[in-house]
């Protein structure tokens, strides 16, 4: 008979082992496909880049800048379907500074549905790793 302390033991340690297990296994395959499109982080770019927040037509892609100095800086984005940016879709430049901790953050819009982009940023001559990001399916009402 298995008193109810051991049970509860049991299973805690059971549960345990298989969510880590299964959060091990994701975060392996997450790194292995953003490894192909993120190198490490260099330049002006430590904090490497990021994308998030997609809809059907637009989607946010961040970074931050590791500065020597103060003042403001510089920085130019880019957006492409292809990881060579030989036909870049959108491009802008922002200035950011100390005040917003030196991040850059653009709600890219005018894009296609179900459609997989890859972003970069530009600052001092120097190109963020490169990122890639999709846009969610065209909903109908």
């Amino acid at each position: 008979m298995v008193d109810r302390r051991r049970f509860i033991r049991n299973t805690a340690v059971t549960a345990s082992a298989m969510l880590s297990s299964t959060f091990s296994t994701a975060f392996h395959v997450s790194a292995i496909e953003s490894s192909r499109f993120n190198k490490p982080a260099q330049g002006p770019f430590l904090h490497g880049i990021a994308s998030g927040d997609p809809l059907h037509d637009r989607v946010i892609i961040w970074t931050r800048i590791t500065r020597e100095n103060d003042g403001p800086v510089k920085v130019e984005w880019q957006i492409s379907r292809a990881d060579s940016f030989h036909n870049i879709l959108q491009s802008g430049e922002l200035t950011t500074d100390r005040d917003r901790d030196y991040t850059i953050k653009v709600d890219v819009q005018q894009l296609s549905p179900a459609t997989t982009y890859y972003y970069r940023f530009v600052s001092d001559n120097k190109k963020s790793p490169v990122g890639k990001t999709k846009t969610t399916a065209a909903t109908s009402d």
